[in-house]
């Protein structure tokens, strides 16, 4: 942790390339999750009461899924009205994302500030919660520079 994250590349369900790069200056959730795993439904239902909150400000989740069925995961996105984008590469546990993370198993959540550095592995429900209230709270570097300019 305290590191700069590893980059995560893939595509969305709808085939767009989306990248961690692309969230950056936002304090990011990567979550790594599959359909059959019964943790990983609960935690998306937890994401689900207080993204919208979070994600006004600067805050945002990125899914990666890790079954084969891509329809299966289509439905199951839809259904459950899933506002943030999912990665999807149909390889399951041979995704390269969970291999480049060294992901033994789901669900694994990984906070990554604004600056692109990991902070905290492995946390769930109000712990995990808490700890995205913490760093969404702190100010940016942006601000922190406008601050230091005012002075």
């Amino acid at each position: 942790m305290n590191q700069p994250a590893k980059e995560i590349t893939g595509r969305d369900l709808d085939g767009k390339a989306i990248s961690l790069t692309d969230l950056e200056g936002n304090v990011v959730l990567v979550d790594f999750w599959s359909l059959y795993c019964a943790p990983c439904l609960e935690e998306i239902e937890n994401f689900l009461e207080y993204y919208p909150e979070l994600s006004e400000g600067s805050f945002e989740i990125l899914s990666v899924n890790l079954d084969h069925d891509i329809e299966k995961v289509k439905k199951f996105v839809e259904e459950e009205q899933i506002p943030w984008p999912v990665l999807y590469s149909g390889d399951g546990w041979e995704d390269e994302n969970r291999v480049k993370y060294g992901l033994q198993n789901i669900p694994s959540y990984w906070l990554i500030d604004r600056q692109g550095v990991l902070r905290q592995v492995g946390l769930e429900k109000q712990q995990l919660k808490s700890a995205i209230d913490e760093i969404v709270g702190e100010p940016s570097v942006a601000s922190e520079a406008a601050a230091t300019s005012r002075s």
